[in-house]
């Protein structure tokens, strides 16, 4: 692969980065900075200027998710995260979390934290 960009790493060394680990940190900087927003997989590929179906590839190899996954894993932290420090409802939470509803992002969390958002905050004040 040809290299077009270096990264610094820990200890003063420097890592050559390939061109489609470049690609995915452009798509993943456009997730993190867009994640409340309706994303469709035209966008995400459309950040590192490749098709979707490479946008899909790079995601698949790199991180065994999908792009679309991948951005559903990250609202859910966000989400996570709010619910622990926030007094926002839930229904808040979901909204500025980029879920189009909030019975899908019930439904979502449940399936990636065996809990729905009530119930994992209510867990939290149980050990506070």
């Amino acid at each position: 692969d040809e290299i077009i960009d270096r990264m610094p790493m820990a200890f003063g060394k420097w890592v050559a980065l390939a061109p489609s680990q470049i690609r995915l940190q452009q798509m993943l900087s456009f997730i993190r900075r867009h994640y409340s927003e309706p994303i469709a997989l035209g966008d995400i590929a459309g950040a590192a200027n490749i098709s979707q179906s490479e946008a899909t590839r790079c995601f698949k190899k790199n991180l065994d998710v999908t792009p679309f996954n991948y951005l559903i894993q990250y609202r859910l932290e966000v989400a996570k995260t709010m619910l622990q420090s926030s007094e926002l409802s839930i229904t808040e939470i979901a909204m500025q979390c980029g879920f189009e509803s909030v019975s899908y992002f019930d439904r979502v969390f449940r399936k990636y934290y065996w809990l729905t958002p009530k119930e994992f905050r209510g867990s939290i004040d149980l050990y506070n």
